[in-house]
């Protein structure tokens, strides 16, 4: 479902065409003839008066229909070969508004942890959330619209968060933090609905570090004012297996660069996303000899990353004055 779109697929046994029928149905006997070849008489009376949500042809393998906002139902996947058919199976749909997480405020301070909503759907009952870490194991400990369902999660009624404002967990440990929001709906039949899982990883480890330093060789050729510098090298230190996308930039206008978007930025050069981390942690990379044709002499050079990536990672300067592009 894409909020109020509904799209359902399955997958043809032949190219014979026959009538496909989604429908909605409240019968809890259902999935008890699931792949029977049976009357439509009969799939009628177990279906009972449900509204036909969309229709298609079984080698369209592919329906899709509208619901409303914040609806929820039940429906049967009907195959209908003249007067006999078969209950392919039962599925719930849901366009109930997604519980989200507010990632900008939500945050550490401290050894506490605040959950920031963006707001209260309608029709929330409950809040169903994880926060949980990694560890040694590469699976990422997301939660899912299932663990809501078994009352495996954390709860807190949609009236204590609007009460509170948010959802505080106290002594968090210094680790990346993966955090699971998932909203439980009371539907005005007295449904319950759960809506798809919101997700945020929360860096709270210590900063790793990034050291880097410019290595500038012997002067060039004599270049308009400057003469132009000529195998220049960059060293990068890190001993962390992941790394980022790194890029060595200056600006325009030779003032000191910020941000890895600026468009005033000149990228000088730029070190691949790592998975493995460098090799005896350190990487040596020859710069073009090209890259100081048009820089200012005295222009500031700098290494930057994605802003996300700051939270994880911090910079450490080797050699400050040798940031600077030379000249006379």
């Amino acid at each position: 479902t894409d909020r109020t779109l509904v799209t359902v697929t399955w997958k043809s046994p032949d190219r014979t065409s026959r009538e496909v029928e989604i429908r909605e149905t409240s019968s809890t006997s259902v999935k008890d003839v699931i792949g029977q070849i049976l009357p439509v008489s009969q799939i009628n009376a177990i279906l009972g008066q449900g509204k036909t949500h969309g229709r298609g042809m079984s080698i369209d393998e592919q329906c899709r229909f509208q619901i409303p906002n914040n609806f929820s139902c039940t429906v049967a996947i009907v195959t209908i070969a003249g007067t006999n058919g078969i209950i392919s199976g039962v599925h719930q749909i849901s366009s109930v508004e997604k519980c989200e997480i507010n990632k900008k405020e939500t945050r550490v301070e401290g050894t506490r942890l605040k959950i920031i909503l963006q707001g209260i759907p309608r029709s929330l009952n409950r809040i169903h959330y994880l926060m949980a870490q990694k560890g040694n194991s590469k699976v990422v400990p997301w939660a899912s619209e299932a663990d809501a369902r078994n009352q495996k999660l954390q709860i807190i009624s949609a009236g204590q968060y609007e009460k509170d404002g948010m959802i505080v967990i106290e002594h968090v440990p210094q680790e990346d933090l993966y955090i699971t929001v998932i909203g439980e709906y009371k539907m005005p039949n007295g449904q319950i609905v759960y809506a798809e899982p919101s997700k945020h990883r929360v860096v709270n480890t210590p900063k790793k570090k990034i050291s880097y330093s410019i290595k500038w060789g012997s002067a060039g050729l004599l270049f308009k004012t400057h003469s132009v510098a000529k195998g220049v090298k960059l060293v990068v230190e890190c001993t962390e297996k992941e790394i980022p996308e790194l890029k060595l930039v200056y600006r325009t206008d030779g003032h000191i660069p910020m941000g890895v978007s600026d468009p005033q930025n000149v990228v000088v050069c730029t070190i691949e996303e790592k998975e493995d981390g460098f090799p005896s942690g350190v990487l040596r990379m020859d710069l073009p000899d090209s890259a100081w044709n048009a820089a200012k002499p005295g222009s500031h050079l700098r290494l930057l990353m994605d802003e996300d990536d700051l939270m994880e990672y911090e910079f450490v300067i080797k050699d400050l004055n040798a940031l600077k592009v030379p000249g006379n």
